[in-house]
């Protein structure tokens, strides 16, 4: 267990405690998630309901103009910029840790009180996974050519792909590091955000030492929300429902659990 002192003139002096964490804790934190899935499900089956949505659409439209190969790409993507999507998540679960919350407290108040770092979250994030779709469009266009997949016959695709693993090889690699990269910047940094009013770049910098000291119960977190959100995809996006909203929850008790605040 360490402390982390933030260097920010907005909370001078702020300590945090950084914590240990056993290997198995990512588990516990998916069993409360889900509780608190089920104890609210409405606003989670809403966020689920819109990820859906908005995957099916994004699938259908790349098919209908030649393009159904960058969906995998976005699904990769999707990864990159789903911690910011589920903020609302995380305001409904401070707020339902409140002994008395007030109008005052409600979601929309607890977001807009550190909406500036917030957003300057999402930029980052965004100007991140923009550049990951860039790249992977020249990356992929270049290996396919001239065949543009579609729905019906991405089968001889494959086949390009599995006679140029080499390049397989290292555009998986690529995007794992990119993918490790962000999520460790991330995976506490949000949350907070949510929580406390700091900065995005100190939030940053206390999700990096955080994750740091956590190696082993961080890296089965990531391949946890990895491997459900892959069978979410693999369901053409309908488990995304329940996943979404069970891995916001979980993340939101993932943060409270790595990190203390010191009362000064």
């Amino acid at each position: 267990m360490t402390t982390y002192q933030l260097s920010t003139s907005e909370i001078p002096r702020q300590k945090y405690t950084i914590h240990s964490i056993s290997l198995t804790r990512p588990l516990h934190w998916l069993c409360t998630g889900w509780r608190d899935f089920v104890e609210r499900p409405v606003l989670g089956v809403i966020y689920g309901l819109l990820v859906t949505l908005a995957g099916l659409v994004m699938t259908f439209g790349l098919n209908s103009i030649g393009m159904l190969y960058l969906v995998p790409v976005l699904c990769a993507g999707f990864l990159l910029i789903a911690p910011i999507m589920v903020v609302g998540l995380y305001a409904d679960a401070k707020q339902r840790q409140l002994s008395n919350a007030s109008q005052a407290e409600k979601m929309g108040r607890i977001l807009y009180y550190n909406m500036s770092s917030i957003s300057g979250m999402g930029i980052i994030l965004m100007l991140v996974f923009i550049n990951w779709v860039m790249l992977s469009n020249l990356m992929l266009a270049g290996v396919l050519h001239q065949m543009l997949p579609t729905l019906g016959g991405s089968t001889e695709s494959l086949s390009i792909f599995y006679s140029n693993l080499p390049f397989l090889f290292v555009y998986i690699g690529l995007g794992a590091i990119l993918a490790a990269l962000v999520f460790r910047i991330c995976v506490i940094s949000i949350p907070m955000l949510v929580d406390q009013n700091v900065d995005t770049f100190n939030a940053i910098f206390v999700s990096w030492k955080a994750s740091g000291e956590n190696v082993a119960a961080m890296t089965l977190w990531a391949l946890l929300i990895a491997g459900l959100c892959l069978i979410g995809f693999l369901t053409m996006f309908i488990g995304l429902i329940v996943i979404i909203p069970v891995l916001g929850y979980a993340s939101w008790h993932a943060y409270q659990d790595l990190l203390k605040p010191i009362a000064p």
